[in-house]
């Protein structure tokens, strides 16, 4: 997603804005950031980052460097300091805590998940606004994906009234963005909730109205998922897509669009997507042995393959939960 390159924006301004400086009233004063810090944040970043979807405990290493040292400098600011140098040391602060959180997430540690998720929410909560337009919709941007990753965290908590409050808190930060695969980003976990309240409810009536609202967010994200050149978003909405297309029965059209999954899973080479595009098709397949007798063996042979791959890939990541999932089938 295009918020991903937000560090790297971040360090030019910092190198070119924060560099060392000499304080006429105090000789001895510090500078805002050194080279080294620089050099090491951004290194730690890209390494993070290629990690992130393909091994967790090494992600959550780099980003942990990265909030080492924000957190250090931020330590050298006073707390009420309005800076637009502190705010961004804090924005970045704050993608850190929130990254380290998706990592927590997906090695199924949620109380850790929600620690930093927390921490994030807190230093991001307290940036002044009104800066200029630029710090305020990352403040917003940043903010949204936080959010998000809480509601994501407190749906595996079963909390879902919870998780419901912060997918709708991402989705209001998301619109003041100005990033459009954020906001799609946010119809698509929204979407996955209304499922999974769908998937849990035993009244027909009441399961109908949760899987209206899931495809109500759908259509609000094909609406920016069509117009986005991001792989990764596209590939999002076709799972969250065919989720939907299962639920309501449709599964050749389901099938089709998981195919599509998996073959933007296959060119961005990441386990994790890899893991649950396997998944959903494990899944997939076991419905269409039950719908299809005549054919029930050979799609029972496809739901075992792809969830053996699917199984070898989480384990990968050490995403438990995929892992779990897939043990029932």
């Amino acid at each position: 997603m295009r918020y991903l390159l937000f560090p790297f924006l971040v360090l030019l301004m910092v190198a070119t804005a924060c560099g060392p400086e000499k304080n006429n009233r105090n000789d001895d004063a510090q500078p805002w950031m050194t080279s080294a810090d620089s050099l090491a944040i951004a290194a730690a970043i890209q390494k993070g980052d290629l990690f992130k979807f393909n091994d967790a405990d090494s992600a959550l290493f780099y980003y942990r460097q990265v909030s080492t040292i924000t957190e250090k400098l931020l330590a050298s600011t006073s707390k009420d300091d309005p800076s637009e140098k502190k705010i961004i040391i804090s924005l970045l602060h704050g993608r850190m805590l929130h990254q380290m959180g998706l990592a927590y997430i997906i090695e199924a540690d949620y109380s850790n998940a929600l620690q930093s998720l927390l921490h994030c929410q807190l230093t991001l909560e307290q940036l002044p606004l009104g800066i200029s337009d630029t710090s305020d919709r990352q403040i917003a941007l940043e903010l949204s994906v936080c959010y998000t990753y809480m509601g994501v965290a407190h749906q595996y908590l079963e909390s879902h009234e919870k998780a419901g409050e912060m997918l709708l808190l991402g989705l209001e930060k998301s619109k003041l963005s100005n990033n459009p695969d954020v906001l799609s980003a946010s119809y698509i976990e929204l979407a996955h909730y209304y499922m999974n309240l769908a998937e849990s409810e035993n009244n027909d009536s009441i399961r109908s109205q949760w899987i209206t609202q899931a495809s109500s967010m759908d259509q609000k994200a094909i609406e920016n998922v069509q117009s986005s050149n991001g792989m990764l978003i596209q590939l999002r909405h076709h799972l969250v897509h065919s989720r939907i297309l299962m639920m309501k029965d449709l599964l050749e059209d389901a099938r089709l669009e998981l195919l599509k999954a998996y073959e933007k899973a296959s060119l961005l080479n990441h386990t994790y997507w890899l893991a649950v595009t396997y998944k959903r098709l494990s899944h997939l397949y076991l419905l269409m042995a039950e719908e299809n007798q005549a054919k029930s063996t050979e799609y029972l042979r496809l739901s075992i393959e792809n969830g053996e791959k699917g199984y070898a890939f989480a384990a990968k990541m050490n995403d438990y939960q995929i892992m779990k999932k897939l043990s029932r089938y």
